[in-house]
């Protein structure tokens, strides 16, 4: 591995399959955990379909239909496969307290040759901030930092689609004492 390889570079990530997200955060708030893990599969229009399971210590999960389009699925993977990795351990950026996010992408990759090998790359953060940058990768048996907000962009453009508002919805009405469904 070179000192600026891409993701894409060592895995086929575009051609990802099945994509799943869990992204949990902990504080202070009488929600947290705060958690939702959504479940994506490929159809044959190249878009994205699953479902997502949304959470807080307080209101009840709710289950969201999730459709991300072709073309928002190739941008969000592509970004991906851009993103530049380096060799070494990840290390969290912590500059405060009561904020603890815990984002996990695993992206699964089907075997297509002996030339273009499949797997599963897990990309994770527990960094703080808006992007979460710097993130950390296992690909391939291998340990690598990705230092740049490349990842944290391309997964926050997809907080529509995700319906990662209906959290917010779900904490103000178990604040108000209705049913968060």
């Amino acid at each position: 591995m070179s000192g600026e390889d891409s993701l894409g570079s060592l895995l086929d990530v575009q051609d990802a399959r099945l994509v799943v997200i869990h992204d949990a955060w902990t504080g202070y708030s009488h929600h947290s955990p705060i958690a939702g893990v959504w479940e994506l599969r490929r159809v044959a229009s190249g878009g994205l379909d699953g479902e997502g399971r949304l959470s807080t210590a307080i209101a009840r999960e709710r289950v969201v239909d999730v459709t991300i389009p072709a073309t928002r699925t190739k941008r969000f993977l592509n970004a991906i496969a851009r993103a530049r990795v380096v060799a070494g351990p990840y290390e969290p950026l912590m500059e405060h307290t009561d904020d603890f996010p815990c984002i996990e992408i695993a992206l699964h990759v089907r075997a297509r040759s002996m030339m273009r090998p499949g797997g599963i790359a897990l990309l994770f953060t527990a960094s703080q901030g808006e992007f979460h940058a710097p993130w950390g990768a296992f690909v391939g048996g291998r340990v690598l930092t990705i230092p740049g907000e490349e990842l944290g962009r391309a997964y926050a453009a997809l907080d529509v689609q995700l319906k990662r508002s209906t959290i917010d919805r779900m904490m103000k009405e178990a604040d108000k004492g209705g049913v968060a469904r």
